[in-house]
Parts: C-alpha cells; structure tokens; sequence
C-alpha cells in the first residue's frame, strides 16, 4: 500500500533517523491546516442564512480558545501562534459586527465596491496579520 507522505527509508539502526520526512509534504500539510484555520475565520465573517448555519458558526466561534486542545493543535500543525490567530479571530468578528450596524448604511449611500470586493479585501487584511 503506498503511502501518503512519501517517507523514504533509510539504512540505520535508530528509529527516529530510519525515515526521511520530505520536505515537500511538511509544506503541503502546514498550507492545508493555515487553510482549515482561515476557513474557520472566513466561516464567523459571513451572515448565518438560517438557525442551522447559526448554529455551526456559533460553534466556530467557541472553537477559537486557548483552552480548546483541537484549536491549539491546529495552530500547531499550521506552524501559526495561536495568540496571533486569535487576534485574527477577534478581528473577524469586529468586521462580522460592523458589517451588521452598517449593512443599511452601505445600501443606501450607493456603495462602490461589491460584497465579493470587501470580503477579498477583508480575507487579504486577515492574511497579512496572520503571516499566511
């Protein structure tokens, strides 16, 4: 059966140097969990349609603690300060609460940019705080 992580063995007698780990994959996993992490932030920003939605961002916004052992094991995993992805979090919801008051205001004053333009612009400031 091959394996996923394309681990080459080598000729030794300690375990831990009997493997080389390639250094291709260790950069693939780190993008796939910055990814679960920025979805998780991108997931709190939008407007819940209905109760189920509701629901699952509720309990994405309960996700992020430092005393959750998943959220720092993912933080871990995608090579991120969980202190920084935290601001990152809290970020996200300041932007979520002012969209909210503001969202009459946008539509009657003839806003410029699009939903898709603010939410790019949001998710590239997210970004950069978090280093991604």
């Amino acid at each position: 059966m091959p394996n996923n992580y394309d681990l080459k063995e080598k000729k030794s007698t300690s375990d831990e140097d009997r493997f080389d780990y390639n250094a291709r994959d260790c950069i693939s996993e780190r993008a796939l969990w910055q990814s679960v992490i920025m979805q998780a932030i991108l997931d709190i920003s939008k407007e819940p349609i209905d109760a189920r939605q509701k629901s699952e961002r509720l309990k994405t916004i309960a996700w992020f603690s430092p005393k959750n052992q998943d959220f720092m094991l993912v933080c871990s995993f995608a090579d991120l300060d969980s202190k920084m992805v935290l601001r990152g979090h809290y970020r996200a919801l300041k932007i979520y609460e002012a969209n909210r008051k503001n969202k009459r205001k946008v539509k009657h004053r003839g806003a410029t940019k699009n939903k898709a333009e603010k939410v790019s612009e949001q998710c590239s400031d997210l970004k950069k705080m978090l280093k991604l």
